[in-house]
């Protein structure tokens, strides 16, 4: 089920997922290991939004995005004229973790519909969405536009 974080403890909830995610990437063996978050560096307030994806009460995916975050230095780096820049409302989509062991194309799929939707709805006109070059091809397959990637430096 896609939803927004309502509360503090969701975002807790959503931090320490990441954390934990984060440390299977790196191949670190978490097991036994009690992941905490620091109570003042989660931040929960309306200019941030905190996606999740819970099936059957266990988070399995989450994505961020930051809505009073001034972006003109990205936009610009990723070749956004800064007359566009002005024009329109760009949104980038960070910290978007899953536990890959559940979460399906299907639901991926279903996951960003709920994203761009909910950003829409919000105002603004383009999403961009920072991404590990492993997802790259699959985001392509959906037809979005792949504006610049670290493995074309």
């Amino acid at each position: 089920m896609n939803s927004l974080a309502k509360s503090k403890e969701e975002v807790e909830e959503i931090y320490l997922f990441r954390r934990r995610i984060y440390a299977e990437q790196e191949g670190i063996n978490y097991f036994g290991t009690v992941f905490s978050v620091d109570e003042n560096s989660v931040r929960f307030d309306q200019s941030t939004l905190y996606f999740q994806f819970k099936e059957s009460g266990k988070l399995i995916a989450t994505a961020e995005a930051d809505l009073k975050n001034n972006m003109s230095d990205e936009l610009t780096r990723l070749g956004i004229h800064p007359g566009d820049q002005k024009k329109y409302r760009f949104q980038v989509i960070r910290h978007f973790v899953c536990d890959k062991t559940y979460f399906t194309t299907e639901k991926r799929i279903s996951f960003l519909e709920y994203i761009f939707e909910t950003l829409l709805y919000a105002g603004i006109d383009y999403t961009l969405i920072e991404a590990e070059e492993e997802i790259v091809e699959f985001y392509k397959s959906l037809g979005l536009k792949i504006l610049w990637s670290i493995a074309g430096e």
